[in-house]
């Protein structure tokens, strides 16, 4: 583990060593012949290692996405009333309450609607 001093390589220089290095190391297999059909690399390294870890990535990122969008569109709906004092949110109120006590607890920002 690297000290916080700042002598080691940054994180670009890391991922394109890592970059380069798969790509040498795929064109070996494939120019090797260690990748054909029936192979143990193929068959186990291939459709068994990467192809599980690449569907928990893509699924991750799922995981991931769906709830960011789903938060980010009701503030587009959001419709601000200006008749008191009091803000009123029509669309937002439940996706607030089913994100906790802390969602509102920072500065709303209003938006200008054009009419």
């Amino acid at each position: 583990m690297m000290s916080g001093t700042g002598k080691g390589m940054s994180l670009t220089l890391q991922v394109l060593i890592g970059m380069v290095a798969g790509m040498i190391i795929g064109l070996a297999f494939n120019i090797g012949g260690l990748n054909t059909e029936g192979s143990l690399i193929n068959e186990y390294l291939v459709k068994g290692v990467f192809l599980v870890v690449g569907k928990m990535f893509v699924s991750a990122l799922k995981m991931l996405v769906v709830p960011l969008v789903l938060f980010y569109l009701p503030p587009l709906f959001m419709k601000h009333t200006t008749k008191s004092k009091k803000s009123s949110y029509i669309l937002c109120d439940k996706v607030t309450s089913m994100a906790g006590p802390n969602f509102g607890s920072q500065p709303q920002r209003t938006m200008k609607v054009m009419q």
